[in-house]
């Protein structure tokens, strides 16, 4: 018996070194902290100069379960398909942003790395803030031998199709990936009420649209927005032998906007 014992006690001993040994390492990742979680965040990846091209690429977001405090899947923004986007424009002037206000709202679908954009407004608008009498003519029914009041009213109904790119220039100020930048450029056709003839316009014209948003989570955004219009139009004619100056008038204006943003 005596030699049985003698054989197991240095197994008993080396056993009971390493089950210290390994209480000692435990009680070691005890006392590190715990890791912080971050609610929202992004996360900047390493890319080529090709990808650096392509804001899309850069930018992951993440969202946690305030419940179980578990970090979701990593949501990469190049997977967007989908967006609409409503609108508040005013007057571009700040001493006079209400003479000019309306509501638009944007649908757009991602194709590769451009954005195909469609959009409808209401815009009511001072005439000072749309558009210049023209020049008077020798006709007495022409838009020149009627001219408008600065406070006269003008009412559109105002929509386009175009092409857009989402980038980051002046957004590389901000130390986020969250800010980027949106320009668009639009074909668009309009109908407008004019408050003094209490006649009907319509017609062709274009905008372009720079926006400037952060991406507040993986389905919003909030931002601002600069728009430049410019819709030469023409009304019926009073009598068949008028010319096509004498009833035309050529609206033109910059407005300012906030947007919110839905992705989905």
């Amino acid at each position: 018996m005596k030699t049985i014992l003698l054989i197991l006690w240095p197994f008993f001993l080396s056993s009971l070194a390493l089950c210290e040994s390994k209480k000692d390492a435990f009680d070691k990742q005890l006392e590190q902290p715990l890791p912080i979680i971050e609610k929202d965040y992004a996360l900047k990846e390493e890319v080529t100069i090709e990808e650096h091209l392509v804001e899309d690429a850069q930018l992951r977001l993440r969202t946690m379960d305030y419940d179980t405090g578990i970090l979701g899947r990593p949501y990469d923004v190049s997977n967007d398909i989908w967006k609409a986007s409503i609108a508040y424009h005013v007057n571009s002037s700040l001493v006079e942003l209400m003479i000019l206000n309306g509501f638009e709202l944007t649908v757009s679908r991602k194709t590769s790395n451009f954005w195909f954009e469609g959009f409808i407004q209401t815009l009511s608008a001072q005439f000072k803030a749309v558009a210049e009498n023209p020049t008077p003519t020798g006709d007495s029914d022409s838009e020149g031998a009627n001219p408008r009041a600065d406070d006269d009213q003008e009412t559109f109904l105002y929509g386009g199709i175009g092409m857009g790119y989402r980038f980051n220039l002046l957004t590389e100020l901000f130390d986020s990936l969250k800010f980027f930048e949106h320009a668009t450029v639009f074909m668009t056709y309009g109908m407008i009420n004019d408050s003094l003839r209490e006649l009907k316009y319509s017609g062709i014209g274009y905008r372009a649209d720079y926006a400037m948003a952060y991406r507040w989570t993986k389905h919003f955004h909030i931002g601002t927005k600069m728009s430049y219009n410019i819709l030469p139009s023409k009304r019926e004619r009073l009598y068949d032998t008028e010319s096509a100056s004498g009833r035309s008038l050529t609206f033109s204006w910059v407005s300012f906007s906030a947007e919110l943003g839905i992705y989905f």
